[in-house]
């Protein structure tokens, strides 16, 4: 096998830069917090505003 030549080690780098930014990247959404409301209330209205795909934002479980 050749080495890299330098720009294909530029263009992987690249590449994979922008790969480890989209698997990092998830969008969020925040519930407005209403008065009177709880931590607790806040917490789950956020988990359930960013249930992406099974994915927990949070690294907690939360039982009502």
């Amino acid at each position: 096998m050749k080495p890299m030549t330098p720009e294909q080690r530029k263009a992987v780098s690249r590449l994979m830069t922008n790969r480890r930014r989209q698997l990092t990247h998830i969008a969020r959404s925040f519930p407005k917090y209403r008065e009177g409301m709880s931590t607790f209330e806040y917490a789950c209205a956020y988990m359930k505003a960013n249930n992406h795909n099974g994915v927990n934002l949070l690294p907690l479980q939360v039982q009502p």
